[in-house]
């Protein structure tokens, strides 16, 4: 862009928020219509700018088809984006020279030279906007966090992390809706960053510190980021690993031990990669990823020694641990991390004020928090000199720090400074010995509580892995503090800091953090074995209701309670409850499958078969519904067909309608006519509905009936118009993503090649469990095998293969060699896509989608091949183990 002269007044400094613009596709359409477009991009000038300047815009960069715009604040150059959108959309643009701007904004500090701007925040903004659409607003993380007010009719929806170009640190990346009218997918996938958690709130501070992990991280395989509890080791850590995650062809991935015990630690970092339990590190050897292991020092022997193990196994990996000592391990470089410093030379900044004294990184944080709670907290400097009181008494610790700037809102400066330190004045600040601890602050704000919200905090403690504010209700409430009581209580505590606040498709879902959970948990006292029944009661009945829900589409039962169902089915089996445990296992296998807890399910079964308590009839019963899931998971499908024709004839309406669907799940694949029978018995008993959609789309494809089988899955999604099938089917789905991937193949091998693309996009964004980060690089090879550059789709193909080692789940490696193989076939590899499914001669199918490829693929191989020659190949790729015949299938056509 060309360098312009501000619009209006002073250009901000400091934190500045970034609105970039440009036309897409304008340099075809000046190839198209030379004398027309002209006055179109002058309209389209006069329109964007009346937008940027009304909301105190400074233009301070122009190209050819588009601005750049500097604002004070996020919230404005939303306003402004949304005022352009809104004006070019209602433009009487020619029919065939349609005028789409993309946009993007971002915050961040940048240095601003005579009206120009320069650093990384410039340079992020416009990377953004690379990633849209025209028509399109995305936002930067942090500026989704600190718009405060979104114009009428425009809100955000999250779209995932995403790897900007030239950029290591991905992107959570925010779509700004306008009128309900939401984009096309973004022009880039979810990166590997999908293994961190999300953090909601900015990074403030801790630059020394982060660079200084980044040297160690660099030069030595193992880091330990040591300090207190509170002092931020854990943020640190992540921070650092989303910033190296886009170099690591495996990612980077988060290990949280906090609740782990000594004998768990293995297991629980194997489950956090997605990996089954076994007895070494195979799976990871060939791994070039990032891995931050959390939470050590309770487990601090057990830990040492598994890091030792995987550093000497996998020399791929590296590991930044957090502990409040160190692992003591050859080669292990420390980190301390001390307090937040406070005290300054310089007078506290202002906000707005680009980066504040020495040590000013503590009220900076303190600022920050209180803004995020309340946009408009502006303190005078009066007031920022009790803030430094106030940071000074927490000892500089970041946990402490945030706990008490989400007072503000609520209590004011005033207040808070009197509650945490009481008469004392500036001099004996550091004497409020109370006060000095992340312990006393929590212990703080609990003493604020009136007694039911002390009750509900504390009872909201045993939730693991978060909870919805309905599940809140059913375990909190009672007689004496009621529904709607515990809802404003939640309300309240998500405002205060002491519970964290995240956004799913479902709603809201809220969490502790961990510290905070500790001490929660202990609160209870003597209602903790209370609590814990009523929270087992509680996912027991949110499993049954969710198991298998004929009215959704798909398999998968939801994946989002799995860390509950887990919890429960521990505090079942540590009470010896074996109707409890057993019936828990039962309505959540199906999760604890799709969410890749191989290790709980291996570990269960056996303990599950020994208990007293499955003598009796219905226990047995519960317990065969599970071993029949936990079998049609791990391929055994004699025995999930036997108990599925068992349940066939049961009068319990739950194991009778899961029984019939894996019936007519089995019978699709090798007799048609069975499956349609068994169908009809199932809908003549509980309707037509979303998974007998799907079920009719499975016979489908058992008879390689393609177009009956799209016909069929668009019925099970609810969608009846194959036009712009990407913004239907966008945030609609209530079912599992297998069905947007099975569409996807039915229409690439009808030809419905754009369809295809658009359902092979979508699944990129929706949620679901962890295998879907396998079939999003899957489908794009499949859809795109015909166009697509040749090491496009091996670059694609290789990441398949590591997902599919890194996770081992069962029976997808049968959908990789089968759609390894058609991507072969259609790029000339015929013989090589041969060898690939011989291989599958020996193995059972997961999805019909791939078994209808097979057919298909096989009688196009040996029409290309001869029958010899297909035969010849089949029989050599059949002596090789699936793996390696990925492998040679992918190597066959990098060559």
């Amino acid at each position: 862009m060309n360098a312009a002269p501000a619009t209006l007044g002073a250009p901000p400094s400091g934190t500045v928020s970034f609105l970039f613009t440009d036309i897409q596709g304008s340099t075809a359409a000046w190839e198209r219509a030379p004398t027309v477009m002209p006055g179109l991009l002058a309209r389209h000038d006069t329109l964007v700018r009346a937008a940027i300047e009304r909301h105190g815009g400074h233009v301070f960069a122009t190209g050819g088809d588009g601005f750049a715009a500097a604002f004070a604040g996020a919230g404005r150059a939303v306003a402004a984006a949304v005022d352009a959108q809104r004006a070019l959309r209602s433009e009487p643009w020619p029919a065939e020279l349609p005028i789409r701007s993309r946009m993007a904004i971002n915050t961040g500090e940048a240095d601003e030279r005579d009206g120009d701007y320069f650093g990384p925040a410039v340079n992020r903004t416009a990377r953004l906007m690379a990633i849209a659409n025209g028509g399109q607003v995305v936002l930067s993380e942090r500026a989704a966090a600190v718009v405060g007010q979104f114009p009428d009719g425009a809100i955000t929806e999250p779209r995932g992390h995403h790897l900007l170009k030239d950029l290591r640190r991905p992107e959570v990346v925010h779509e700004l809706v306008i009128d309900g009218e939401p984009g096309l997918p973004l022009r880039t996938a979810p990166t590997a960053s999908d293994g961190l958690p999300e953090i909601r709130t900015s990074f403030v501070g801790r630059q020394r510190e982060l660079s200084a992990l980044t040297r160690l991280a660099a030069d030595h395989r193992l880091v330990t980021v040591v300090g207190t509890g509170g002092a931020g080791k854990t943020r640190l850590a992540i921070e650092h690993a989303a910033e190296v995650v886009g170099g690591l062809a495996d990612g980077a991935w988060f290990v949280d031990l906090s609740t782990a015990g000594t004998d768990d630690v293995k297991n629980r970092l194997l489950a956090a990669l997605g990996l089954p339990a076994s007895g070494d590190w195979g799976a990871l050897r060939g791994w070039n990823a990032h891995l931050v292991i959390d939470n050590c020092e309770h487990v601090v022997d057990a830990a040492a020694e598994m890091v030792d193990d995987l550093l000497a196994e996998c020399p791929g990996i590296r590991i930044v641990a957090t502990s409040r000592e160190a692992l003591a391990l050859p080669g292990e470089q420390t980190l301390p991390l001390g307090p937040m410093p406070v005290a300054t030379t310089d007078p506290p900044s202002a906000p707005g004020q680009a980066g504040g004294g020495p040590g000013s990184d503590a009220i900076r944080l303190f600022v920050d928090r209180a803004r995020s709670i309340d946009p408009h907290f502006d303190p005078s400097p009066a007031e920022l000199e009790r803030i430094t009181d106030v940071c000074i008494a927490l000892d500089g610790l970041p946990l402490a720090i945030e706990l008490a700037a989400s007072r503000i809102a609520t209590s004011g400066i005033a207040q808070v400074v009197s509650d945490l330190l009481g008469p004392s004045s500036r001099r004996d600040r550091r004497r409020v010995d109370r006060h000095r601890s992340l312990r006393s602050t929590i212990q703080w704000s609990v003493d604020l509580m009136d007694e039911p919200t002390r009750s509900v905090f504390g009872r909201l403690a045993v939730f693991e892995d978060g909870f919805t504010i309905d599940a809140a209700v059913h375990v909190a409430s009672d007689a004496s503090i009621d529904a709607g009581r515990v809802r404003a209580i939640v309300t309240t505590l998500a405002e205060q800091s002491m519970l964290q606040t995240g956004r799913t498709p479902a709603g809201p879902r809220f969490s502790m953090l961990e510290t905070v959970r500790a001490f929660a948990f202990e609160m209870l006292g003597d209602e903790q074995a209370e609590i814990r029944r009523r929270h087992l009661a509680w996912i027991t009945e949110w499993s049954r209701r969710h198991v298998f829900d004929v009215d959704v589409p798909g398999w998968l039962s939801p994946t989002s309670e799995v860390g509950n169902q887990h919890a429960a089915l521990r505090f079942a089996l540590e009470s010896a409850d074996g109707r409890a445990a057993v019936d828990v296992f039962a309505h959540s296998a199906w999760a604890l499958i799709g969410a890749g807890r191989f290790d709980v399910i291996r570990s269960v079964m056996p303990e599950l078969r020994q208990l007293p308590a499955v003598a009796e009839p219905e226990t047995a019963e519960q317990l065969a519904l599970a071993e029949m899931l936990v079998a049609e998971a791990f391929g055994d499908f004699e025995t999930s067909h036997s108990i599925a024709e068992r349940f066939c004839r049961a009068d319990h309406e739950l194991r009778w309608r899961i029984g019939c669907a894996l019936r007519v799940h089995h019978l699709a694949a090798t007799a048609p006519a069975d499956a349609n029978r068994a169908l009809g018995e199932f809908e003549a008993r509980i309707g037509a509905t979303a998974m007998s959609a799907y079920l009719r789309a499975e016979i489908a494809f058992g008879g390689a009936d393609l177009a009956a089988a799209a016909e069929a899955l668009f019925v099970a999604l609810g969608v009846d118009d194959l036009v712009g099938v990407e913004r239907r089917l966008r945030g609609r789905l209530d079912g599992d993503p297998i069905l947007v991937g099975d569409l996807a193949v039915a229409l690439h091998l009808l030809g419905r090649s754009d369809e295809a693309v658009a359902a092979a996009e979508l699944l990129a964004d929706l949620p679901g469990p962890r295998f879907t980060a396998l079939y999003v690089p899957l489908l794009r090879a499949v859809t795109g095998c015909r166009t697509a550059p040749l090491d496009e789709l091996v670059a694609d193909l290789r990441a398949v293969a590591r997902f599919e080692r890194r996770w081992e789940p069962p029976l997808v490696v049968f959908d990789c060699v089968v759609l390894a193989a058609l991507v072969a076939a259609e790029r000339g590899a015929a013989v090589a896509a041969a060898e690939a499914l011989g291989v599958t001669k020996r193995m059972p199918q997961r999805s019909l989608s791939g078994f209808a490829v097979r057919r298909v693929l096989r009688n196009r191989l040996v029409a290309e091949l001869g029958a010899d020659g297909w035969t010849a190949a089949r029989e050599r790729g059949a002596t090789r183990q699936p793996r390696a015949a990925l492998d040679h299938l992918i190597d066959t056509l990098a060559a």
